[in-house]
C-alpha cells in the first residue's frame, strides 16, 4: 500500500512530475486507441506544464496533484464555463448555469485502485462549488475499462455521444486494409510503437515462440530492430494489427524472393509472387478470440487480389495453437522443416503451411 496521498494546489516546482505523469497517460490511451491518441513529445513538456500553471488564472480553473512521499502521483485540472449569452434560446437547460469541467485526470500506474482518483476529483468539485458551479461535465473515451466506471461510480451518468469521422482514416492511419473492426496499418516510426512492441514481445505467451534464445527486447532495441522497416521502401513491411481501433499484435510480411537464401536452407518452394509472413497477438485478452486467423486470412486475400501466387509460412510443430489459428485462415500443412529460429540453441522443427491463391 503507498503512504497517504495530500491532495494540494499544483505548484510549478510539479511540473517534471506532471511531465511523467501526462507521459504515462499518453502511452495508456494509445494502447485503447493509437489513431485517436498519441504519446506527447517529451522535449519541452516541463516547461510548457510550467508556464500553464504560472499563466493560469485562479478564478478561471484549478489544477490539483496527488502527493505521495514527495512525489507526484497523481493530478485533475478543471475550469468554468460561464453561462451563454443566448440561454433562453438554448434547448439545454444546463448552458444557462456556471458549469465546471473535468479537462484531465491522471493517476500512476503504481497508485492506482488506492483512492487517490477519488480525492482528486473531489477536490475538483470543491473547488467547483466554491466558484459557483452546480452542474459538472467531462468527457472520456468511451472504450476505456478504467475511466469509464470511475466516473459512473462517482455519480456521472452519460448522456451524450460524440461522434467522430476522421476523413480518409485508412490513408492517414496508414491501413493497408481492412475489414468491419480489423484492420491492419503499417507500424509508424514513433517511440510509443516501440514501447509496446517491447512490451508484447515480453509477454511469456509471445517469448515462448517468438526469439526465446534471445535476451528480453527494450525498446530501444526495438527500435533497432523495426524502426528501419517503417521508413522507405524496406524489403519488409512491418504492420500493427488493430481490433475496434485498438492495436491488438503484431503482423510482418514479405516476399520469399527477397529472403531466398533463408528460404532455401529452410526448404519453402518459391516464385517470385511467394509471400510469407509472422504474426502474433501481443495483448493477453485477445487471446483465442481468432483474431490471429481473421488477421492472416485478411493479409491473404489482400496479397492475393494483388497477385500473389502463394503464402508459405513455418510453424513450430508443438505450437498446437499457432498451427490450429493458421489452418482456420485456409493453410495447409506442406512439409516437415527446420526453421531458423533456434530454442535451447537448436533449431526449432516446425511445419511448413502453405495457402494457395486457386485453393
Amino acid at each position: 500500500m503507498p503512504s497517504p496521498a495530500t491532495i494540494r494546489h499544483a505548484q510549478e516546482s510539479d511540473a517534471n512530475g506532471l511531465a511523467a505523469l501526462w507521459l504515462e497517460l499518453g502511452r495508456h490511451l494509445v494502447e485503447l486507441n493509437s489513431s485517436a491518441f498519441k504519446v506527447p513529445e517529451l522535449p519541452g513538456l516541463a516547461e510548457w506544464f510550467r508556464t500553464v500553471l504560472a499563466t493560469s488564472r485562479s478564478d478561471e480553473s484549478g489544477t490539483f496533484v496527488a502527493e505521495v512521499d514527495g512525489a507526484v502521483a497523481g493530478m485533475v485540472s478543471v475550469r468554468l464555463v460561464p453561462p451563454m449569452k443566448d440561454a433562453p434560446r438554448q434547448v439545454l437547460q444546463d448552458v444557462g448555469v456556471v458549469r465546471a469541467e473535468i479537462d484531465a485526470l491522471a493517476v500512476l500506474e503504481p497508485f492506482r485502485r488506492h483512492g487517490i482518483g477519488r480525492l482528486l476529483m473531489e477536490a475538483a468539485e470543491r473547488w467547483g462549488r466554491e466558484h459557483g458551479a452546480s452542474l459538472f461535465f467531462l468527457d472520456t473515451y468511451v472504450m476505456s475499462p478504467l475511466s469509464v466506471p470511475f466516473y459512473e461510480r462517482l455519480g456521472y451518468a452519460r448522456r451524450s455521444i460524440r461522434f467522430v469521422k476522421p476523413q480518409e482514416y485508412g490513408v492517414a492511419a496508414g491501413v493497408i486494409v481492412g475489414e468491419g473492426a480489423l484492420s491492419i496499418r503499417r507500424m509508424r516510426d514513433e517511440p510509443g510503437e516501440f514501447e509496446r512492441m517491447a512490451r508484447w514481445r515480453n509477454q511469456p505467451h509471445v517469448r515462448e515462440w517468438w526469439d526465446p534464445d534471445e535476451p528480453p527486447l527494450s525498446s530501444e532495441a526495438a527500435r533497432n530492430e523495426y524502426g528501419p522497416d517503417t521508413r522507405g521502401e524496406a524489403l519488409t513491411t512491418v504492420c500493427v494489427i488493430e481490433f475496434d481501433r485498438r492495436p491488438v499484435g503484431f503482423l510482418q510480411f514479405y516476399r520469399w524472393a527477397s529472403f531466398a537464401d533463408e528460404a532455401q536452407t529452410i526448404g519453402i518452394p518459391f516464385d517470385r509472387d511467394t509471400w510469407g509472413l509472422d504474426i502474433f497477438i501481443g495483448e493477453p485478452d485477445r487471446i483465442g478470440q481468432g483474431l490471429g486467423s481473421a488477421a492472416v486470412d485478411l493479409l491473404c486475400r489482400h496479397l492475393f487480389e494483388r497477385g500473389a501466387t502463394a503464402v508459405a509460412l513455418v510453424a513450430a510443430k508443438e505450437n498446437a495453437r499457432a498451427l490450429h489459428a493458421y489452418e482456420k485462415a485456409g493453410f495447409r500443412r506442406d512439409a516437415s522443416v527446420l526453421d531458423l529460429d533456434t530454442r535451447h540453441g537448436r533449431r526449432v522443427e516446425s511445419w511448413l503451411m502453405v495457402r494457395r491463391r486457386d485453393s
